[in-house]
């Protein structure tokens, strides 16, 4: 028996993989059942950046899976290359990412984690590196960047620190050595540097005739080598 559009979309068939229409008439249980795409889907997926190989000629390069819940909108939605590699996973409302999103390296770790509110970025969100440790870390308010961004060593060592507001550096930033010490601080305006700005040498505010002998010094270094 054929299955239609809206029992093809009722909820999410987890198992993943390479996913076609006659795939799914085949595999979905009773009550669920896998999204294919096609043309009339093909403009959401490439908004949301389908990648991979083109799929049944719509252009479009992913499959994605949704899966519905009752007395929610809300649509849980998985997004895979063909070859059935995950990319993304999260919510829609309306065609609008809502909730927590998940990203992912090829290998499957989490790439960088956000949320969604209305479609725009709000709250938290983090990057990792392939190993599993945070990169970066960042809150957005109404899709800008909104209190302290900080950035992260492959070593988990704070290397910078700086305020957003509106989606612009405003206020506080300080920059940090690879080994943790404090290199420079001072204050953004509008994306701008403004005011004075400190700097520093193992941890301690440096005088100009330091920094100038510091970078003489490293100047000296880079021409013999």
């Amino acid at each position: 028996m054929a299955i239609s559009r809206l029992d093809m979309n009722r909820q999410l068939y987890d198992k993943g993989g390479i996913i076609t229409l006659e795939d799914a008439k085949k595999m979905a249980p009773p009550g669920e059942s896998l999204a294919y795409i096609n043309p009339e889907e093909a403009a959401l997926l490439k908004s949301l950046g389908g990648a991979g190989e083109d799929v049944n000629g719509t252009g479009i390069k992913s499959y994605f899976i949704k899966k519905f819940f009752k007395n929610s909108d809300s649509v849980f939605v998985q997004f895979f290359t063909t070859t059935g590699r995950i990319e993304s996973e999260g919510f829609l409302k309306v065609r609008e990412r809502v909730g927590n999103w998940k990203y992912f390296y090829p290998n499957g770790t989490i790439m960088s984690e956000e949320n969604y509110e209305r479609g725009k970025l709000d709250g938290e969100q983090l990057i990792y590196y392939p190993d599993g440790k945070v990169t970066e870390s960042a809150n957005y308010k109404n899709g800008f960047k909104e209190g302290v961004n900080s950035k992260y060593s492959n070593k988990g060592v704070l290397i910078e620190e700086i305020t957003y507001k509106h989606g612009m550096p405003n206020g506080l930033a300080k920059y940090f050595e690879l080994n943790g010490d404090l290199k420079e601080a001072g204050d953004y305006k509008n994306g701008k540097r403004e005011g004075v700005w400190e700097y520093y040498m193992d941890g301690e505010v440096a005088t100009e005739d330091q920094l100038k002998k510091k970078k003489k010094s490293t100047y000296t270094k880079k021409k013999v080598n």
